[in-house]
């Protein structure tokens, strides 16, 4: 038997099942929404600090390439998209693969709480609540470890864009253009110079 349960030791569910054990079936439905409603509200933070650390990438490649590469992409162009939107992109910018598989598993999670016939049907019998309240003690925690983990790589690329958008006009080299020829042919000669010197 697993000593975790996604990662949530289950020491922590028995004790909260325990403790909820002894409750009336309306209490534990109130406990229940309470759970359900801080995973749903953890979710909308992932969401936001995924566009967030968008903004940051599609900030430092502008600067980087400016002058040299047309790149117009913006936090307005992810802002309304929805966190399924989002995670195909985000594996594309981000290199922290054990967030993103974690992302990938609990991304579920957020429909099964928010719009599942099954998850809201009545009646409640004892059981079905228990499983329930399981679940969504064991989603709220995985919600609340996943925005930690993001945070810090929202902080790093918040980091790295300050240095860049720092130091990246002092390091961009103006472009020397030889007033006899054309720009192509200059650029031509240069890497022709080069290729010589080698």
């Amino acid at each position: 038997m697993n000593d975790t349960v996604w990662g949530v030791k289950r020491s922590t569910i028995d004790y909260v099942g325990a403790e909820f054990g002894a409750l009336s079936s309306e209490t534990k439905r109130i406990k229940l929404d309470s759970y359900v409603s801080q995973a749903l509200t953890g979710f909308e933070f992932i969401e936001e600090g995924i566009k967030a650390y968008f903004d940051h990438c599609f900030a430092i490649i502008r600067q980087r390439t400016r002058g040299m590469v047309s790149f117009s992409y913006a936090y307005e162009d992810v802002k309304e998209s929805p966190l399924a939107a989002l995670l195909p992109l985000f594996k594309k910018y981000c290199s922290n693969y054990q967030l993103i598989d974690k992302l990938s598993v609990i991304k579920h999670e957020r429909d099964f709480l928010s719009n599942s016939k099954e998850f809201k049907r009545e009646p409640w019998d004892e059981n079905r609540l228990s499983r329930s309240l399981e679940r969504a003690i064991i989603v709220s925690d995985q919600v609340a470890t996943i925005y930690s983990e993001l945070s810090e790589e929202l902080m790093r690329m918040q980091n790295l864009r300050a240095m860049v958008c720092r130091t990246g006009r002092s390091r961009e080299r103006p472009r020397r253009v030889r007033p006899d020829k054309p720009e192509g042919q200059s650029r031509m000669h240069g890497l022709v110079e080069s290729a010589n010197r080698n």
